[in-house]
């Protein structure tokens, strides 16, 4: 591996998709994505309400780094992650 593709893996070694973190979430833990899905948009909520509404900032992979996207209910992740929980589908393109 070259010196650049291993310090890209590096780097991107802290990030995690959305998309790898429901497949991951559901194999290890016997559940459907969807389930998956349920639990996660759950504990935001949670958090939420707990944290007077704070949240974990979301990242949106760009051609060259990340963007942040926000962290409120409405991010386009987090609306993505409440669609995945109410219908069970993903869709092929997950750019966070």
């Amino acid at each position: 591996m070259s010196v650049i593709r291993s310090l890209l893996a590096k780097q991107d070694a802290e990030f995690i998709s959305l998309r790898a973190l429901l497949e991951q979430m559901a194999s290890e833990g016997g559940a459907t994505i969807q389930e998956a899905a349920i639990f996660l948009n759950g504990l935001f909520e949670s958090v939420e309400r707990q944290e007077d509404g704070w949240t974990p900032p979301w990242y949106k992979r760009k051609s060259v780094g990340w963007e942040w996207t926000g962290s409120k209910s409405w991010d386009p992740a987090r609306v993505e992650l409440s669609r995945i929980a109410e219908t069970g589908e993903m869709t092929d393109v997950i750019p966070f």
